[in-house]
């Protein structure tokens, strides 16, 4: 073995670094030359004991300036010691309030978090925000499962009477865009996410953001179909806002089912969709743009991609063509 640093025959005790080997007298730092025991430094293919590496070879840290010898992490391609980016550069989470290395979350509203923090606390199904008391104000776990945020959960409505009476509201509005119901009675009854699911059936399952149903019923004899009637089915405990929107939604069915022929999928969910995404654009408000904003990334079929096919419809050809192609249509025209 010959020695990599004076080049001489080793006889005896040796050291071994990496693929070189010493004398364990001539394993000296490349920069004071004292002979090193104990750790050291590898530095472009020399090797230097800890106290000169970190006063003359060291990387400094942008913010105070002093080595950067462990654990580090890079700001603008400067290395900056956990601590020093911690305290002086770092976002910080409004769950735990420390600083944030490593993945992290910016939901809809501007909230930074940790990443592991989504699985601790539920998320509002209305609103996306964290149920925790820094984000929604803490939240609120339905006997269904179902999560929703303190915010959400002040204006939810609980009581059949009242959303009996937030459906009849939206029958006076919806009248004003065209969409006639005043003289149609439609019974309204409040479920579950079990009992939804139950009336749903396999054609939604799986479609989370679904939270009322329209039931029709008719009788036919012969060719002719008599004594059409519909009844509407809705989540308890929606925010009145999502319940409004759900209401346009399942009274638009209503309306189909009573003045128009039967539809493909997904013009007549594009087609109910879209009387949602008028109600949350008369909203205008930070909430409403939170749905509108889901509403146009939405990747199902119907509710999002036939959606958007009508939502181009309308803007190109106007809302009454919209309901003369659901009038006397089967499906999207051509156009």
């Amino acid at each position: 073995m010959i020695c990599a640093d004076c080049r001489e025959p080793i006889q005896g005790r040796y050291l071994r670094v990496g693929r070189l080997t010493f004398h364990p007298e001539h394993f000296r730092c490349r920069h004071c030359r004292a002979v090193i025991i104990g750790q050291y430094h590898a530095h472009e293919g020399t090797f230097l004991d800890p106290t000169c590496f970190a006063a003359h070879y060291a990387p400094r840290c942008e913010i105070c300036t002093q080595p950067v010898l462990d654990r580090y992490v890079e700001h603008r391609g400067k290395p900056v010691h956990v601590a020093c980016y911690g305290k002086h550069l770092a976002q910080h989470c409004v769950v735990c309030r420390r600083a944030i290395v490593g993945t992290w979350v910016k939901d809809h509203w501007g909230h930074v978090y940790h990443a592991e923090h989504t699985r601790e606390y539920a998320t509002c199904q209305y609103c996306s925000r964290l149920c925790h008391d820094a984000i929604g104000g803490g939240g609120v776990r339905y006997p269904d499962g179902r999560a929703i945020c303190r915010q959400c959960h002040r204006t939810a409505v609980q009581r059949e009477g009242d959303v009996q009476r937030v459906v009849e509201g939206m029958k006076g509005r919806m009248a004003g865009w065209g969409i006639d119901l005043r003289d149609v009675a439609v019974p309204v009854g409040m479920v579950d996410r079990h009992r939804l699911g139950q009336l749903l059936g396999r054609s939604h399952a799986g479609i989370k953001s679904v939270s009322g149903v329209a039931q029709m019923h008719w009788e036919r004899h012969g060719r002719e179909t008599r004594h059409r009637r519909a009844s509407i089915f809705l989540l308890h405990g929606l925010p009145l806002h999502w319940l409004e929107a759900t209401a346009a939604h399942e009274l638009m069915h209503v309306w189909n089912f009573h003045r128009c022929p039967p539809h493909s999928f997904e013009l007549e969910e594009g087609a109910c969709n879209y009387m949602s995404y008028r109600v949350h654009l008369e909203k205008n408000d930070a909430l409403a743009q939170y749905h509108i904003e889901a509403l146009m990334r939405d990747p199902h079929p119907a509710y999002g991609q036939g959606f958007r096919r009508v939502k181009r419809l309308v803007d190109s050809k106007g809302f009454d063509t919209l309901l003369t192609v659901l009038q006397r249509s089967r499906d999207f025209p051509w156009f």
